[in-house]
């Protein structure tokens, strides 16, 4: 059973039943994931190299401004049990990714349908906040891939409804989230203003925390989510299609 649906269903009991800061989602006996303020992160070392391709203005601030869902999506993104730390395995990918160039990170939390403004007026140096790669995005914005989008269908239990290729919902109607991929498999990315240079830099600062392991770390033995793990990130690559209007 997918944590990210597992662990929702456990933050929901916590709701209804107290609190408490280390939870193990159903089914995952060998995953403890800590949602208390005290998050103990694992974090990366600057790499020279990687700082010299940061673009100029973002040096020397010395911060990088990112755009970040508010909203609370477990285990992506979310507020610990004191309502005020946001936590999440955005959060900690996030860190190391801006680790890696020496740089810290400025958080502006907003709603999902105003994470790309902040990028096209150049508020912010972009987005890393489960943000699919689509050849739409493609067209304003460049893309360095960190993580896969692995969705599925959900049924009421009981109905007997299966999917295993496009035949099994031809007919039905479903819901998604605005901006959702539409149950394909898609590819999440850092996502920054086309051509203002910072897409490059987070491709290599995520090839090199994939390569010392500490990408990993963050994926399985945090957060369970070994299965939406890449092995390179990708600038560019092909993305979901454009839908029909």
């Amino acid at each position: 059973m997918p944590v990210r649906r597992t662990l929702t269903a456990a933050l929901a009991t916590l709701t209804a039943a107290g609190t408490q800061d280390v939870i193990r989602p159903e089914g995952r006996k060998d995953t403890r994931i800590n949602i208390g303020p005290d998050q103990n992160r694992i974090r990366g070392k600057k790499v020279e190299t990687i700082a010299a391709q940061v673009p100029a203005a973002v040096s020397e601030r010395g911060t990088l401004r990112l755009g970040a869902s508010a909203d609370a999506s477990p285990p992506l993104g979310f507020y610990a049990t004191d309502d005020r730390i946001r936590i999440g395995s955005e959060t900690d990918l996030v860190t190391l990714i801006v680790d890696t160039p020496g740089l810290m990170p400025e958080f502006e939390q907003v709603s999902w349908e105003n994470l790309f403004g902040g990028v096209d007026n150049s508020k912010s140096d972009g987005v890393l906040s489960d943000v699919t790669v689509t050849e739409e995005r493609k067209e304003k914005y460049d893309v360095a891939t960190y993580r896969l989008d692995n969705t599925a269908f959900e049924a009421r239990k009981g109905s007997g409804w299966k999917v295993r290729g496009p035949a099994d919902v031809a007919g039905k109607t479903v819901s998604v989230a605005s901006g959702a991929g539409d149950g394909l498999q898609g590819k999440i990315a850092a996502t920054t203003k086309r051509g203002s240079g910072p897409a490059e830099a987070y491709g290599a600062a995520i090839d090199h925390i994939i390569q010392d392991g500490s990408y990993a770390e963050v994926l399985k033995r945090r957060w369970g989510l070994s299965d939406e793990a890449v092995e390179k990130s990708e600038i560019n690559p092909p993305g979901l299609p454009k839908t029909e209007n």
